[in-house]
């Protein structure tokens, strides 16, 4: 699947998860709660991604969840910038 998206969408790069579910989004809610978080107002499919957030993690669904999670720490680590150089 990785290298589809690489194929259809430039920049695109594998993140090898560290952890759980969890505890990935255990340290990526730091960002929500700073306000550093944000989403297109009118987008079609914020409501589908909110409601998957705000149920986690005891919702159904949850790959979005860790798609998010993992994109914010991964920009956390400074490692974003130079692999968008």
């Amino acid at each position: 699947m990785l290298e589809e998206l690489k194929f259809g969408i430039f920049g695109v790069i594998g993140i090898k998860p560290d952890r759980d579910k969890i505890s990935r989004m255990s340290i990526a809610s730091a960002a929500f709660e700073t306000g550093q978080v944000f989403f297109p107002e009118h987008a079609p499919w914020l409501p589908e991604l909110e409601r998957e957030l705000f149920s986690f993690p005891g919702g159904k669904f949850d790959d979005q969840v860790d798609s998010v999670s993992q994109a914010l720490n991964y920009g956390r680590s400074g490692a974003w910038v130079w692999d968008m150089l």
